[in-house]
Parts: C-alpha cells; sequence; structure tokens
C-alpha cells in the first residue's frame, strides 16, 4: 500500500489545515505539467507500488486453503470473509451429546462473516457428502459413498448469513442452543450425528471417527458498477463475482467492523477513477479470476496482494489522492516519454547479480479437483538463464487465491519476467513527473545509458521531495514483446 514519510498530502478543502503547523513549508498547487496534485506539506514522500506478483513470492499471513477443512477451538476466534468460492469451515461455537444412549452428537460453526449466497458441496472430513432428504436451510440428511448414513442420522443445517435468520437446531430442544442463538449476519453450520450400540456399525458410519464438517460456499455478493440492476446502496442487488477488480473495490470500502478498509467510496472511486476500473475489470473477466478468503485479523495490505496476484495486479496512490489501478494485460503507454530533458541524474543495474538470479518459479494454485488443496504445477522456467548459469535457482509463487491451473501458469510467466529485467535503476526528474505518478508502463528515451534510449520501464516506487523539486523513481525495464504475448 501507499506509505507517506515526512509529508501530508492535503485534499483542496483541507488545505487550510496546514497553516499553524511549525517548521512545515507548504506548497499549494493545484496543477504541475497539466496535471492535478493535491495540496503538499512538508518534504518527501514515497509511492510505492502494490504489485501483487511481487507479495506472492513471499510468505503471508493469509491462511492457506487447507485451513478451511476443519474448523479452529479457539476461545474468541477471529471472523473470516471471503470472495467467490471457497471451502471453508470457520470456528466451532457450539459442541454437545445427548446424555440418553443412544447418544447424539450436536456440533454449529460460524464459517463466515456476512452473506453466502449458495452451498456447491458438503465435506465431512475428507468425504464429500450428498444430500438425501430435506434441505439445508431446516436440517437435510446426507450420505457418503457408503458412509455417513444410517436411518437418517448424520443431519446437516446451514444459516446462510443473512440479517435477521433463524437459530439453527431448534428441532433439538434436548441442546442448550436457543432460538435467541440467531446469528445474524454471520453464515453458520449445525451438524448432528447420531450414535449405535454396536461398535461395528459405528465405525462403519463414520470411518473416519467424529466426522468434522466444511462446506463449499459462494461467498460475499459484491457492487458491480457495470450491471444497472445493482444499486451501490442495496446489497440486496449485488451478486458475488471472481472478478478481482470488484473484489477489490469491495474490500477498499467495506467498513472496518465488516472486514473492509473503511475508505469512503464517494472518495475513492469518483466518476472518472471508477470508470478506469471498469476498464480494468473488463479485461479481467474471462481472463483473471480470485477466490480465496481472510481473516479479520490479517494485514489489510496482505489481503489488497493476495487479490491483485490473481490479475498480476498493480496499484499506487495517483496525485488526486485515489488509487489507480493496471492489471496485467500489457498496454503501450500513452503518456509523453520520460527524456534527457527531465533527468538530473540516475543510478543503473545492468541485469541481475548472480547471487540474486531466480531463474524457476515452482508455482502452487488452489485446486477445487484436490478439495480446494494447495497443488503445485510444472515449474515455470527460464531456460536460457538456467542454461548460461548452469543451474536452475528456483523460488516458490504462492497464487492461494488462484484456483485455475492455466491461471497459474499464466502469472508465474509474467512473474518471471519481472524477476530478471534486462535493466534496473532510479532516475531523478523535475517536478513534471507528477505526470508520470500512478502509471505503471511508461516510455523513456534516455539518450546517455545505452538500451534506454528508447525503452519501456514498468515503475516500482517514486520518491517526491517538494522542496527541493525533485521526484525519483525506481525502475525496471520490461521485455514488451513477451509481455505482450502473455
Amino acid at each position: 500500500m501507499a506509505e507517506t514519510v515526512g509529508l501530508l498530502i492535503l485534499s483542496a478543502t483541507g488545505a487550510g489545515s496546514a497553516v499553524g503547523i511549525a517548521g512545515l513549508g507548504t506548497v499549494a498547487g493545484t496543477t504541475i505539467a497539466g496535471v492535478g496534485i493535491a495540496t503538499i506539506v512538508g518534504t518527501t514522500a514515497i509511492v510505492a507500488a502494490s504489485i501483487g506478483l511481487n507479495y506472492a513470492l513471499a510468505n503471508t499471513d493469509v491462511p492457506r486453503p487447507e485451513s478451511g477443512s476443519q474448523a479452529l477451538k479457539q476461545a474468541i476466534p477471529s471472523r473470516i470473509r471471503g470472495y467467490w468460492v471457497n471451502r471453508l469451515a470457520g470456528s466451532y461455537v457450539y459442541f454437545s451429546a445427548s446424555l440418553t444412549p443412544p447418544n447424539v452428537s450436536y456440533d454449529v460453526i460460524a464459517f463466515h462473516h456476512g452473506l453466502v449466497t449458495e452451498i456447491l458441496q458438503i465435506f465431512l472430513s475428507d468425504d464429500v457428502v450428498s444430500i438425501m432428504s430435506g434441505d439445508l436451510s431446516s436440517g437435510a440428511t446426507v450420505q457418503g459413498d457408503g458412509t455417513y448414513y444410517s436411518g437418517g442420522r448424520t443431519i446437516v443445517q446451514v444459516a446462510m448469513g443473512t440479517f435477521p435468520q433463524s437459530a439453527l437446531l431448534q428441532g433439538y430442544p434436548e441442546t442448550e442452543w436457543t432460538s435467541d442463538f440467531r446469528g445474524d449476519g454471520i453464515a453458520a453450520a449445525a451438524l448432528v450425528c447420531g450414535t449405535f450400540v454396536e461398535p461395528s456399525e459405528h465405525s462403519r458410519v463414520y470411518p473416519r471417527g467424529k466426522p468434522e464438517l466444511s462446506l463449499v460456499a459462494v461467498c460475499s455478493p459484491v457492487w458491480d458498477p457495470r450491471d444497472g440492476a445493482q444499486d451501490p446502496d442495496n446489497e440486496a442487488t449485488w451478486v458475488p463475482s471472481p472478478n478481482p477488480v470488484l473484489q477489490l473495490m469491495d474490500f477498499l470500502t467495506r467498513p472496518g467492523s465488516e472486514g473492509g478498509m473503511g475508505h469512503d467510496r464517494a472518495i475513492l472511486f469518483p466518476p472518472a477513477r471508477l470508470a478506469q476500473w471498469m476498464v480494468e475489470a473488463n479485461l479481467c473477466s474471462g481472463r483473471y479470476s480470485s477466490a480465496g478468503w481472510y481473516k479479520f485479523d490479517n494485514k489489510p495490505e496482505d489481503v489488497v496482494n493476495k487479490m491483485l496476484a490473481t490479475c498480476d495486479g498493480y496499484m499506487v496512490e495517483d496525485g488526486e489522492g485515489t488509487f489507480e489501478l493496471t492489471v496485467g494485460v500489457y498496454r503501450e503507454p500513452t503518456e509523453p516519454p520520460i527524456t534527457d530533458t527531465h533527468i538530473f541524474g540516475w543510478t543503473i543495474n545492468h541485469g541481475v547479480a548472480d547471487e540474486q538470479l531466480v531463474n524457476q518459479l515452482d508455482v502452487s494454485f488452489t485446486d477445487p479437483a484436490q478439495k480446494y488443496t494447495s497443488r503445485q504445477i510444472d515449474s515455470v522456467r527460464d531456460e536460457a538463464s538456467i542454461s548460461l548459469a548452469g543451474i536452475a535457482r528456483p523460488q516458490p509463487l504462492d497464487l492461494s487465491w488462484v484456483q485455475d491451473e492455466g491461471q497459474a501458469a499464466l502469472l508465474g510467466q509474467r512473474a518471471l519476467l519481472r524477476l530478471n529485467p534486462a535493466k534496473t535503476g532510479s532516475i531523478v526528474t523535475s517536478l513534471y513527473g507528477f505526470r508520470w505518478i500512478g502509471k505503471r508502463w511508461v516510455r523513456m528515451q534516455f539518450s546517455a545509458v545505452d538500451g534506454l534510449q528508447d525503452c519501456v520501464i514498468e515503475i516500482q516506487s517514486a520518491s517526491i521531495n517538494i522542496l527541493a523539486g525533485r521526484i525519483t523513481f525506481n525502475f525496471n525495464t520490461v521485455d514488451t514483446v513477451a509481455l505482450a504475448a502473455l
């Protein structure tokens, strides 16, 4: 996420608050190089891009998909929330067994904060079971492949997370789970298991011992501005979507009490910025899908970058204080190039140091066919580099919010291109450089350095020193032919 160091960037309406801040200079401008900027107070700011595939190369605290197969037992569990299709078990909120033989056990798990719209599969332990009779809202009898069924003794009931909603287990007066325990707005499920006098019958019906309930659910409706039937202020009109742009927009603007970042939608997405994001959403349709879940106590930047990783997304704060988003579909830069006229200093690295070389990515994704667990695809390799170095130097790429092998392979190829650019470095420009703040790909025409006379760079971060009138851009060069082919 963008980070501000030693600088205050204020909205135009809040510029007056700069008065009386001792020891800080003020530049109350509106445009530089034809680009509108916010009022700036102070000396230096760092504008860093959130690049999802860069984060996917490192470990984060966002749960791995395998964590959704078994409910946690914690005194005060963190709520979880997901987008699109996920296997979820959540946390235990109740367990009891009747005292009268043959004993019956009752489990209740809370598995999702907010609405889920559909239950696609039911797992008991690691076995998929089917509904034999009844319905999930009132209690359905389930059966596996010759297991979990004997006289209708295994029952699953689900509350979908509506507000309000009815309490579970109301047909079982022997439990302490009363009608007051509705859990409004929390998707929850109950599992009722009968026991048997004969031990052999028990082991046949429950071959793995006490079953662990988890469900594959379609999670969290999101607002799609492209659909005229959806009202941004009425969530009842929203529908779930695998589009990472729509998910990211929802996460940024959803209140913190509901698992989001709590940004004001009107401020973050004025009409022009919303239109730009919808261009990116259209580019994702049919190409990039996102599905995953997180805990409320996960770092927001980790959640953001999980979504960005699914679409090779690049998000950066622009000069207007909103977020500009560019997904992984290469487009030729439309801004004027950076030329000798704009550059006052530079540092250039030619290639990647041998000890930093990565020429193989071991890519993993979440495979629905493997019961929503991680699976590694064939490694993505830079054969020319491996041949030259005489050795493969691998690094893992964790794409846990990707559920398609082809998409995982495509993203692995894009990540490998970024790891081994022909040149990296930094350039120092005048304040004219505000024109390129928020841009991902920029053309450079710098005659002083071989290979930069006419090339495209990807900006990694920018440092703005307003009093000195200088902006420093850190960049990688881009193989546009290879990138456009992906």
